[in-house]
């Protein structure tokens, strides 16, 4: 194959990505604010309630550990889905139009249904985490990013500068919490295997980061 059709063969792919980004790029603000009226947030068999956007982040992550929940069950997928409303018809529309255009097997609609639904379900995950984190928690995240991770000692030290500086905030939040929360939200992993456990950033916790920079969320958090 020359490179012409090489070219040709990989256009229709690449114009159907280009369709997702810019429909990512479009929407991401009534996905955020869809993000803001999300009422509750489950990790494995815990959650917390959001309802309450005043409630601090640190109470937040307490009623996280301590509140378990199981997850709601996953609706049937024999289900239909209700009707759609004027703006969710529109963008559904546009997306028909975009796939019609592409010409896309249905294997290949499947693939990447799967995978817009995985990048904004990664994405909601994210955004909901930024609001929870406490700027320490989230210097000792970026600590863990690098070639030499702190140990639970040195993550300790972090708790205790950022509880001398806020010490209503931390007055009844404990260091097991205050570590266990970015370890239960998969952003960090504690490393056992050597003489003295380590924090190690997770795959999860590198693509929050990159989050963070690509939505310009890189200013300084309290607490």
């Amino acid at each position: 194959m020359d490179a012409n059709k090489a070219l040709d063969a990989l256009a229709w792919p690449a114009a159907f990505l280009v369709a997702i980004v810019v429909f990512l790029l479009l929407f991401r603000r009534p996905i955020t604010d869809l993000i803001g009226r999300t009422r509750r947030l489950g990790f494995g068999n815990k959650s917390i309630d959001l309802s309450d956007a005043a409630q601090p982040a640190a109470e937040q992550q307490k009623t996280l550990n301590a509140s378990p929940k199981a997850p709601d069950p996953i609706p049937s997928t024999q289900v239909p889905p209700p009707p759609p409303s004027v703006p969710v018809a529109a963008i559904e529309a546009e997306i028909e139009a975009a796939l019609r255009n592409v010409g896309l097997s249905q294997e290949l609609q499947r693939a990447w249904l799967i995978r817009m639904v995985a990048v904004l379900r990664l994405a909601r995950g994210h955004e909901i985490e930024y609001r929870l984190i406490l700027g320490s928690q989230l210097g000792l995240l970026v600590q863990a990013n690098s070639v030499t991770p702190p140990t639970m000692s040195q993550a300790r030290q972090v708790y205790e500068a950022a509880k001398a500086a806020n010490p209503e905030l931390y007055r009844t939040f404990p260091f097991e919490t205050w570590i266990h929360w970015p370890v239960s939200a998969g952003l960090l992993r504690v490393d056992t295997s050597g003489p003295e456990q380590l924090l190690r950033i997770t795959p999860i916790g590198q693509d929050f980061l990159h989050y963070l920079v690509d939505n310009s969320l890189t200013s300084p958090k309290a607490g």
